[in-house]
């Protein structure tokens, strides 16, 4: 007993110190493998926006309105939303006021309302933190704005808002962790 224990208090560090290594090894993999599907969204952004045509329609739909021009930017809008795999997305005027949703979005979150004018004013997709909606339920919102250049001056004409439940792909994919340990979701939060 003596001996296993000088052998156990020698190359305690030594493991300790391995298996630390080989935490951080795991939550460097696991936080790019996030940072690559938070891009992937982010593109899925950049493609809304370059949809042909869509910003006319969607300024058409404020400015003329109309079922028809409403069910044209509902088909295109919904038609990308299924191709790049989201559930719900919600049009938005520059304000906030909703125009088109897909697959029942229900009420914009304070996090996307907060958001949205930075978005707008940068020209670019941004994203919210997690947070639970009005049913407890975790999501992240994408706000995708939707600009109008007019000599090579950005005119902001509204925004698309893609909501995604990190309990579908995020959450399922940090607790998969390929060791057993207690620890490692931890690890990878901090």
């Amino acid at each position: 007993p003596l001996a296993g224990h000088v052998v156990v208090r020698i190359h305690r560090p030594q493991i300790e110190q391995e298996a630390y290594a080989n935490l951080d090894a795991i939550a460097q993999l696991k936080t790019s493998q996030v940072e690559s599907w938070l891009d992937e969204r982010y593109n899925d952004g950049m493609v809304i926006m370059s949809i042909p045509g869509f910003v006319r329609q969607v300024e058409a739909l404020q400015s003329a309105g109309g079922s028809r021009v409403q069910n044209d930017v509902r088909a295109k809008l919904g038609s990308v939303i299924e191709a790049l795999q989201h559930d719900t997305a919600l049009l938005v005027t520059t304000f906030g006021k909703p125009l088109v949703d897909i697959g029942a979005f229900g009420p914009l979150s304070e996090e996307s309302k907060e958001l949205l004018p930075q978005a707008l004013a940068s020209s670019l997709p941004l994203h919210t933190q997690i947070f639970a909606d009005a049913n407890g339920h975790s999501q992240i919102e994408f706000v995708v704005p939707l600009i109008r250049y007019s000599n090579a001056l950005p005119h902001p004409v509204g925004a698309v808002i893609l909501r995604v439940s990190p309990d579908r792909f995020l959450f399922p994919y940090i607790r998969h962790w390929p060791t057993p340990t207690g620890s490692g979701e931890s690890l990878l939060v901090r």
